[in-house]
């Protein structure tokens, strides 16, 4: 993987935010990744559920995105808005559980903060 450019030697943890950061804005802008391949919505999305309000989001979205049983126990938890205390004890996830995958549901533009809130954008807000 090295060889063929398609992986990284961090040395540092801010090498691996670095990068990370570049990744998580590609996907958010919808534009090309850094490494060149293609970007688009997260895998069992379509490009209208993405860029469409939380509120117009079929419930049916969440369950055919290709989501782990965690992230899917936290986008219920994240239907409305919320802290991460208040997501965790929602999920019934450890916080170190909800905070690796709420990371990952981040990146992916799954899951999007508001000040101290998050919010799922694959749930109706009731």
């Amino acid at each position: 993987l090295l060889a063929r450019g398609e992986a990284a030697v961090a040395l540092s943890p801010a090498q691996v935010v670095e990068a990370l950061e570049g990744v998580a804005w590609h996907a958010h802008r919808g534009g090309a990744p850094p490494w060149g391949g293609a970007a688009g919505p997260p895998a069992g999305l379509s490009e209208e559920e993405v860029e469409t309000p939380v509120e117009a989001v079929p419930r049916a979205a969440l369950r055919d995105a290709a989501l782990t049983e965690r992230q899917r126990r936290l986008v219920e938890a994240l239907a409305e808005p919320c802290t991460l205390d208040e997501a965790v004890r929602a999920s019934g996830l450890t916080a170190g559980e909800a905070r690796a995958e709420l990371t990952l549901l981040e990146v992916q533009g799954v899951v999007v903060r508001e000040g101290e809130q998050l919010r799922s954008r694959l749930t109706r807000r009731r």
